[in-house]
């Protein structure tokens, strides 16, 4: 059964990939990608490794301290989980996350849900302060805004992402009153999430918010470099690109591997950089379709084979952990 499924994934992987390579069969980012040089390519493949070595620091420096979690164990679950989110649809490859830390790591899964939800509450707020810096910078570039504004917009912005950041620690380290919160009822997913944070707080390091965003900016300039070359755009509309793509993944409804809303969330957001976003120009919106699907397939394929080496290393497995004490 479990060969059925693997097939019929890579059947609808294969009949996606086919679909959005007819759509933008005609774009010019396939001609640039065959005449791309091979030292870009392995700069780029350098560049997505080595974002993954800094999400798995990350998450080392997360578990500093727990004798199971060694760098080399964090690298690999890393690598598994991030081959998984590539590969499976509807996000699914998150709920591998806290059973690769429960299996590689002895960590319990309580704890190890906690961790997922941190770290995506982690990459929600880096995104979101990457995402206002580029917003003001391409309203200044299109002299939407004048420049002495767009710099007092973006020290607010940073100002209010630290408050943000500040409030989410001292929300999840406060206790919780049983009955307390008003809403509790009508949301309960509210408190099992403020749960989940504050045993993640209990973990909590200055230093993570480093390799987080350490983690962004090396993998967003990556890709921003491949977008530029295969879609002949700026820098900057470049970077707006690949944040839009990242933004697309994020949808938890999306086909395998997350075809079509990555490629939609970047030439969307590279066209509005563009100022080109609202022109009916079909050349534009082909060149940035197939730019970012050449892009996602080579991300793909990166996540996956090192999804395969890190499968072949051995890191001693362990036995389910107990439910009791903490790790």
């Amino acid at each position: 059964m479990t060969v059925r499924r693997l097939l019929l994934t890579l059947l609808l992987l294969l009949a996606l990939a086919a679909l959005l390579w007819a759509g933008a069969g005609r774009s010019n980012a396939w001609p640039r990608a065959a005449a791309l040089p091979l030292a870009q390519w392995l700069l780029a493949l350098a560049g997505l490794l080595a974002s993954y070595g800094l999400r798995s620091a990350r998450l080392h420096a997360e578990w500093q301290g727990h004798a199971a979690l060694d760098a080399r164990t964090s690298l690999r679950i890393t690598l598994l989980h991030i081959a998984a989110l590539n590969l499976l649809p509807l996000r699914a490859g998150e709920l591998g996350y806290p059973w690769l830390l429960q299996r590689h790591g002895r960590i319990r899964l309580a704890d190890a849900v906690s961790s997922l939800v941190w770290m995506r509450l982690q990459d929600a707020l880096v995104l979101s302060g990457l995402g206002s810096v580029a917003a003001v910078a391409v309203l200044c570039s299109q002299g939407r805004l004048a420049w002495p504004a767009g710099l007092g917009l973006l020290a607010l912005a940073a100002l209010a992402l630290a408050a943000a950041a500040t409030a989410l620690g001292r929300w999840a380290r406060s206790p919780v009153a049983p009955g307390s919160p008003a809403g509790a009822r009508a949301w309960p997913w509210l408190g099992q999430l403020r749960l989940a944070a504050q045993l993640a707080s209990l973990r909590a390091r200055p230093q993570t918010w480093g390799w987080c965003l350490a983690n962004w900016l090396v993998k967003l300039g990556t890709v921003a470099m491949l977008l530029a070359a295969l879609a002949a755009l700026l820098p900057l509309q470049a970077w707006c690109g690949a944040l839009g793509g990242e933004l697309g993944a994020a949808f938890p409804v999306q086909a395998p591997a997350g075809f079509g809303m990555y490629e939609a969330g970047s030439a969307l957001a590279a066209s509005l950089a563009t100022g080109r976003a609202g022109t009916a120009d079909p050349a534009l919106w082909t060149d940035l379709l197939g730019a970012a699907l050449v892009v996602h397939l080579f991300g793909i394929c990166t996540a996956a084979l090192a999804g395969a080496v890190a499968a072949l290393l051995r890191t001693g497995d362990v036995p389910a952990p107990s439910l009791e004490g903490t790790p």
